[in-house]
């Protein structure tokens, strides 16, 4: 692809109109491409200046090198796209490449490089979504207290405000694919929701008309601790190869997610800790009642998960 200074388009070869379903009369434009391209920046900034990055493109990721070429009209950037060749696992080939095990192990990185919780889990999607295509992508963790499966997925398009959002809806261990997955311990693939009867999806097909689907359990020392899901608005989205690449990046993300996991409930307990030596030190020192429930209000507050907290004096007169 050639980009002229100011971000004007050139030329667009056969294989890139086809990656961005372009017709040969179809003017490309670099604001419409940039909006496809995550993070946008990277590939913005490949067509401003000479470089070398690693970008996903429509949910695939590609590796980027620009140069910078002398044109009729002044220097140009040539830009070249190319998919890395992920394919892991193979009758013919029984072991992982090089290169997947370079994209692996950086994606790895990026999923075990926050311990929040949210952070994580979206580092986990995102890495997911940089290999496999897919419409839709959801994770879900395991609630102990609640017996649950509880969800998490993308909100809002790619390039506006989007970003990571809790699920309406839990879902039982004996509910749907989620629960199927996480009560089985197995991987599940499948090629028409239509016609698969073993088990059916918990989510409203009106709400959410997948027509394909694909889903490993994250699994540690053997336990399960949530799912990793993908569905698609068409048939037979998803393949041998995927299931392969999605079960390796189980592997890294269950790790991510129990740190992430065991961190919260650390953070919990000295939230617990701080809270309760706070309410002993108002109950100590305070002698004025209006100044004793204010302190206990504010020191109670971090440690329950409420909208409304406050006490019901008993007036005897």
């Amino acid at each position: 692809m050639l980009v002229q200074p100011g971000g004007k388009i050139l030329f667009a070869n056969r294989m890139i109109r086809e990656w961005l379903n372009l017709t040969q009369d179809d003017q490309p434009n670099l604001e419409h491409l940039a909006r496809q391209a995550r993070p946008s920046e990277t590939f913005l900034g490949l067509c401003a200046i000479p470089g070398q990055a690693r970008f996903s493109l429509q949910g695939l990721m590609v590796d980027g090198i620009s140069y910078e070429i002398p044109h009729r009209d002044g220097a140009v950037i040539l830009l070249t796209l190319r998919r890395p060749d992920l394919t892991v696992l193979t009758q013919e080939n029984t072991t992982v490449s090089a290169r997947a095990l370079d994209i692996l192990t950086e994606l790895g990185r990026a999923m075990t490089a926050s311990l929040e919780l949210k952070s994580t889990l979206q580092a986990i999607l995102e890495s997911v979504e940089r290999l496999i295509p897919s419409d839709i992508f959801e994770i879900t963790v395991w609630d102990t207290a609640k017996k649950a499966l509880v969800p998490y997925g993308f909100a809002g398009s790619p390039g506006f405000d989007r970003h990571l959002e809790k699920g309406v809806s839990n879902y039982r261990p004996d509910e749907g694919y989620s629960g199927y997955i996480y009560t089985h311990t197995k991987s599940l693939l499948v090629g028409n929701v239509d016609t698969f009867r073993e088990t059916r999806p918990a989510a409203d097909r009106r709400n959410f008309p997948i027509r394909s689907f694909l889903g490993v359990p994250l699994m540690i020392a053997g336990e399960p601790i949530g799912t990793l899901e993908l569905g698609s608005l068409t048939t037979n989205s998803f393949g041998e190869n995927d299931l392969e690449i999605l079960s390796i990046l189980s592997s890294q993300a269950a790790v991510a997610l129990k740190n992430a996991l065991v961190h919260q409930e650390e953070e919990r307990r000295v939230a617990e800790l701080t809270g309760l030596a706070k309410l002993a030190q108002a109950v100590g020192t305070i002698s004025h009642t209006r100044d004793l429930f204010s302190h206990l209000v504010n020191s109670i507050t971090p440690l329950l998960e409420v909208e409304i907290l406050g006490f019901l004096i008993y007036d005897e007169v």
